[in-house]
């Protein structure tokens, strides 16, 4: 059994490979994971053939070539022993996704953008839930790679002004918030002014001089439209950083890395996070929280039991 075969990013394929490579590793890769059941070379060719993806079997294999050598690439950057495991031509799953609920989590939010429509109509339209958690656990990663990180993003618990945002984050960096700056400076509907994390190599000594990083947490799929943001001369004007601060974003997909090369080279960008360098962490790291592992499970739970099957 695997879950339903997504239409974005699959296209026929009968000169040339037309597949998008990282929605199809996510979805053999999901298929494993959450279903249990083992998916072999053969599994997944008869799957394209049926599905008129592919016409002729050692041309689908070919393109198999590609994605178990990508399948290797993701499951050998999990700093932990990874639950899936290749055995020849065959993925098997070796733990049950509950033990690594960071990168489950990541990986059915991933997944979720090809069964929006059904997760819709079983949950309702509510993305605030995802973005609180994705939030946390980038905050986690970061604490846990020795990063300090306040949390500036908005959730519908926060009740405060802009102006105490602005406030409370001077204050954790250790700068001056800019006199009269919020009222001059942000929109009149502004909430976070479009900052998640602001995280902070520290020293003893608390002064300025250390990287300064404002984060962007992007739960859905339209992050790479978001590598411009936040917006930091809008909060130069409100902070009176003493160190330029440079823009970062966390995002739960695995793109390849072409692409992942040439969105990290936007001006401004100084730290890009992919669902693999969230599962970074020195060893011994409790990552995530029991707290938060509590709650990424209960999430992805109540996902995955909406994705359609074949």
């Amino acid at each position: 059994m695997m879950f339903s075969m997504p239409t974005k990013g699959f296209a026929t394929s009968i000169t040339e490979h037309n597949c998008a490579l990282e929605p199809f590793v996510d979805w053999v890769e999901g298929s494993v994971l959450f279903l249990g059941e083992a998916v072999s070379r053969s599994d997944l060719v008869d799957c394209l053939i049926e599905n008129s993806i592919y016409q002729k079997q050692g041309f689908a294999h070919e393109w198999l070539d590609v994605a178990f050598t990508e399948l290797r690439r993701r499951l050998r950057l999990i700093s932990d022993k990874p639950p899936l495991r290749i055995d020849g031509s065959r993925i098997e799953r070796d733990q049950s996704w509950q033990a690594h609920p960071a990168y489950s989590f990541c990986l059915a939010l991933a997944l979720q953008i090809h069964y929006r429509k059904a997760v819709q109509e079983n949950l309702g339209v509510d993305y605030g839930a995802q973005g609180r958690l994705f939030e946390k656990l980038t905050a986690e990663l970061l604490e846990a790679n020795d990063w300090e990180v306040a949390s500036v993003g908005w959730s519908r618990e926060a009740s405060e002004s802009v102006e105490a945002k602005v406030r409370d984050l001077a204050a954790a960096i250790g700068e001056d918030q800019r006199p009269g700056a919020v009222n001059r400076w942000a929109e009149p509907k502004a909430k976070d002014a479009g900052l998640d994390l602001v995280a902070w190599q520290p020293f003893p000594d608390g002064w300025s001089g250390r990287p300064i990083c404002l984060m962007q947490c992007a739960s859905g799929e339209d992050w790479h439209n978001k590598l411009h943001t936040p917006d930091t001369n809008i909060w130069r004007q409100l902070v009176a950083f003493a160190t330029e601060p440079r823009r970062g974003l966390a995002m739960p997909f695995a793109p390849e890395a072409d692409v992942f090369r040439r969105r990290a080279a936007r001006e401004g960008v100084m730290l890009l996070l992919d669902r693999h360098r969230l599962m970074h962490t020195k060893a011994g790291c409790a990552y995530p929280s029991a707290a938060l592992a509590k709650e990424l499970i209960q999430w992805t739970q109540t996902r995955v039991n909406c994705f359609p099957r074949n």
